[in-house]
């Protein structure tokens, strides 16, 4: 199934003030497109009238429009220097008088009421010609007055369609989405049942599964987790085509794809059409993997995902596609993906962060701890760099300048709060192989009758992918 959203019709995500860097994470979506290499021409057009034709919300919350020239100078420096030359710099002339005058915008509005045909530079320079001085003001900062008066706006790209569409090679393009699952025993409650989540990552030009598993709770952390997994089976993707469910939106999922050059794609509110291939999968699981689960059930999250990685490996991935013609595994494989570059710095990349002023003392509170920095940061606001199951050691950040690690003076909590507590019980040791192997012996006796999932699993031999 190729049926797609278009890639362009997208909209800009809100990114809030509180976030580190919110201003440079706001600059890098809008040039996101412009900078990507799978972009065509006739994308970045459309992405570039889409941006400088409306109003745009910034982390800070003013409103205001964004000019070509502006738009320009942005892709230069991600260019140069990448996302973190896209930061705020203070305005050279701040405190200085501003030369556009109300009087001169309002003569501007008048002019251009006039006649609306004519151009911002041609009224600047009718109002030069009266005033009989040249004016120290730009084509685009009268422009942008204009714009808001409702006289200088462009016509927004008209909204595309749905069409059939597919990337062109492997790790272009990766869709990622999350499927509610059966109740399983609760390891916290053994006496209640529990939902469970399967979150996977999908290859759109192979359809292969880079990777999916199964968690007890539907958050950033299970997201993490299963990111970092595919990145290291699969490779580095181009983009990443997600809803706009809370955990593909947060801070966590967002910085990371920025640093590791990803281009983050949300889906339209309310229109499930462009995430077609994995929706077709997650039929598939349910007409088999959770089909057969009902006749062969398990009780503990552990055994259901050693099921779930056998059932991919030797059935879903070795089937032929009837879209592609291939195998999923074999189709991916054709492309010849090039490996994570940098596989040790996926772990400072998924590091959460939060920020905090530091008290007279040299120490900051988090998470009902106490933590004692490196003198000279007295006052300072810095920006902590944790995982969140393992509070005990925080990385301490001013800008692009990394301290000393906060020292734990009073640890109440080794993990985040906000973190499912069902994360830090550990693995689940595997059944015997051997008596596994002498049940299906004698359930095949009995039915004359080896169902996909259960020859999977035999074949499976536990191995956990990673």
């Amino acid at each position: 199934m190729k049926l797609e959203v278009s890639q362009v019709d997208e909209e800009l995500l809100s990114v809030p003030a509180s976030w580190p860097k919110a201003e440079a994470m706001f600059r890098a979506q809008i040039v996101a497109p412009l900078v990507d290499p799978l972009s065509t021409p006739e994308e970045k057009r459309q992405w570039r009238r889409f941006v400088t034709s409306r109003e745009h919300t910034l982390p800070n919350g003013q409103v205001r429009r964004i000019a070509e020239r502006t738009l320009r100078r942005w892709v230069a420096e991600y260019r140069q220097a990448g996302w973190r030359a896209l930061e705020r710099r203070p305005r050279p002339d701040k405190g200085a008088c501003r030369k556009l005058t109300p009087e001169i915008v309002e003569r501007a509005k008048q002019l251009k009421q006039e006649e609306p045909r004519r151009s911002v530079p041609h009224i600047l320079s009718m109002i030069e010609t009266e005033r009989g001085e040249a004016l120290d003001i730009t084509p685009g900062a009268l422009w942008r007055h204009l714009a808001k008066a409702g006289m200088g706006g462009r016509d927004a790209a008209p909204p595309a369609g749905l069409h059939r569409w597919e990337a062109k090679a492997p790790n272009q393009l990766w869709q990622s989405d999350v499927k509610h699952g059966p109740y399983l025993p609760d390891p916290l409650r053994p006496e209640k049942m529990r939902k469970t989540y399967l979150i996977a990552f999908l290859d759109d030009y192979s359809r292969c599964i880079m990777h999916a598993e199964w968690f007890w709770a539907e958050d950033v952390y299970s997201l993490e987790i299963t990111f970092q997994k595919a990145l290291l089976r699969k490779g580095k993707p181009s983009r990443v085509y997600v809803d706009r469910g809370l955990i593909y939106q947060s801070h966590v999922f967002r910085s990371a794809c920025i640093e590791l050059g990803v281009r983050h794609v949300s889906a339209q509110a309310y229109r499930p059409m462009g995430k077609g291939k994995i929706e077709r999968f997650w039929l598939d699981v349910d007409r088999e993997f959770l089909l057969e689960l009902e006749h062969s059930p398990v009780d503990t999250l552990a055994e259901m995902n050693r099921r779930l990685w056998a059932w991919l490996e030797e059935v879903y991935h070795q089937r032929v596609h009837s879209e592609t013609g291939q195998t999923p595994i074999a189709r991916f494989a054709s492309g010849h993906p090039e490996p994570l570059p940098h596989p040790e710095r996926l772990a400072e990349l998924f590091l959460w962060r939060t920020k905090r002023t530091v008290d007279k003392t040299g120490c900051v509170r988090f998470e009902g701890n106490i933590y004692q920095l490196e003198p000279g940061l007295e006052r300072r606001k810095v920006e902590l760099r944790y995982h969140p199951l393992h509070l005990e050691r925080l990385q301490v950040w001013t800008g692009d300048r990394r301290w000393a690690d906060a020292v734990p003076l009073d640890l109440h909590s080794p993990h985040v709060q906000a973190v499912d507590p069902r994360h830090l019980l550990p693995g689940e040791k595997p059944p015997s192989l051997y008596l596994e192997a002498l049940v299906r012996r004698h359930e095949a006796h009995k039915r004359q009758i080896v169902s996909p999932l259960q020859f999977a699993d035999s074949e499976a031999g536990g191995d956990e992918h990673v």
